[in-house]
C-alpha cells in the first residue's frame, strides 16, 4: 500500500504545473430561486463571499445605512452562477 502511495506521488510530482482555474458552469436556476432555497447562514455566507456589506449608524438620532456592493463583476458571476 505504502509502495502505490508512493508510485502515486513521484508521478503527480513528476506532472508539469498547471495554473488554478475556475469554471462557472450555469445551473438553469435563477438568483431568486437560488436565494428562496437558502438558509440564513447561507444568505450570510453568499453576501459575504459576493462582499456586500451594510454599516447601520445613529448620528443625533438620525439613522443612517449604506449599502457596499463590493466587486460588482464578482457580483455578476455569483448571480450568473446560480
Amino acid at each position: 500500500m505504502l509502495a502505490s502511495l508512493q508510485a502515486e506521488h513521484s508521478r503527480l510530482s513528476a506532472l508539469p504545473d498547471e495554473p488554478p482555474t475556475v469554471t462557472y458552469e450555469p445551473t438553469g436556476e435563477t438568483y431568486r430561486q437560488h436565494w428562496a432555497r437558502l438558509t440564513e447562514q447561507g444568505r450570510h455566507t453568499f453576501l459575504v463571499r459576493a462582499g456586500i456589506r451594510v454599516d447601520a449608524s445613529m448620528i443625533r438620532k438620525i439613522p443612517y445605512v449604506h449599502l457596499h456592493f463590493g466587486d460588482l463583476e464578482n457580483l455578476r458571476k455569483l448571480a450568473r452562477e446560480g
